[in-house]
């Protein structure tokens, strides 16, 4: 299987994976997660998509998780998953869909679900870490069969947000 196979389909939640992963790129290229309705504020601001329900994201962040594992295995390395960067507002951490990525990349000592926040908040701010650094996400658009972010993001407008809400 390729891993752009993945992506493709007419379906919101396929055409919603192939949108948010260039602005995922984009925002780990910059050092910064971005909040569930934050995403759905690009989305609709770059003209890729209409206004959605926030928790109707983890359903194409589940898309990108699944390309990201099967793209690790085929490229050898461990690939941090960038879905990691779309956090809830009051948690800062993703929700509870990433429990799945969370244990498939870190390891834990313990299931997600026996964890305190604060320890989730740990692991995921180790994750943001390997996210931001890791140098090869223009190689992981190619093999997703996508492109690069040809607008680009306000992250001045981001950060403000941060704070806002």
């Amino acid at each position: 299987m390729l891993i752009k196979d993945l992506f493709d389909g007419d379906s919101w939640t396929k055409q919603t994976a192939r949108n948010a992963l260039p602005i995922l790129v984009e925002c780990a290229k910059h050092g910064k997660p971005l909040t569930y309705s934050q995403l759905d504020k690009f989305i609709v601001e770059l003209g890729l998509g209409h206004h959605v329900i926030e928790f109707m994201y983890g359903y194409p962040l589940g898309v990108i998780g699944n390309a990201i594992i099967e793209l690790s295995k085929i490229m050898g390395e461990p690939i941090p998953p960038i879905n990691a960067l779309v956090i809830n507002a009051k948690t800062e951490i993703p929700g509870h869909g990433f429990d799945f990525y969370l244990e498939w990349y870190s390891e834990p000592e313990k299931e997600t679900s026996e964890m305190t926040l604060d320890e989730k908040k740990a692991i995921i701010g180790e994750i943001h870490e390997d996210i931001f650094s890791y140098d090869n996400w223009e190689k992981v658009l190619e093999e997703c069969g996508l492109q690069r972010l040809q607008k680009k993001i306000n992250f001045t407008k981001l950060i403000k947000q941060s704070i806002n809400t």
